[in-house]
């Protein structure tokens, strides 16, 4: 790593494909430029996940090394589904609201929840489905689901398991905030 930056930068990582367990971080500095990484810059211990986010204060001009040794391995967890959406994949016209809602785990779903909600958060709507099955092929399963008669909103939100009842891979990608076109 390395920041052009005059000042010190808060860097956030995103660590895919992690083992599940617990991990040394560690951030190196070469103050002297010699190819060595001597300098402890910052260490610390953390169980981040799968698609884990990691945060680092990242100082100016120093060249860097980032080392993420694994401490202790946990259970690895069974197949786990992955709902997701994106505001690329919600669509209005007129008082009808579809969004297009994927499966990109290695696992079915189950059933499940679509709600969407008014700006203020509170719920306008909820649509119960059934399982989607798993990408196990490598090609997201998806369903479209309509919610007809809304009122007209410059802003929506859409959530995904709102009441967290699924275990995923990555709950992240179960909230999206659609911005009306129409306004």
């Amino acid at each position: 790593m390395y920041s052009f930056d005059e000042f010190e930068r808060k860097v956030v990582a995103r660590l895919f494909r992690l083992d599940p367990g617990r991990y040394k971080v560690s951030l190196r500095a070469d103050r002297d430029g010699d190819g060595t990484y001597e300098a402890a810059v910052t260490q610390s211990q953390v169980a981040p996940g799968r698609f884990g986010k990691l945060t680092l204060i990242v100082p100016p001009k120093v060249p860097l090394f980032l080392e993420i040794d694994q401490l202790h391995a946990d259970e690895y967890p069974r197949n786990q589904p992955d709902l997701a959406t994106s505001s690329y994949y919600v669509k209005k016209k007129g008082s009808s609201l579809s969004v297009t809602v994927h499966n990109i785990g290695c696992a079915p779903s189950g059933p499940f929840t679509v709600s969407l909600l008014c700006p203020a958060g509170r719920e306008i709507t909820t649509k119960q489905l059934d399982s989607l099955p798993p990408a196990t092929d490598f090609v997201p399963k998806t369903v479209d689901v309509v919610f007809s008669n809304i009122p007209d909103y410059a802003r929506y939100q859409i959530q995904l398991d709102m009441k967290d009842n699924i275990k995923e891979i990555f709950e992240e990608n179960n909230n999206v905030i659609y911005i009306s076109q129409n306004q």
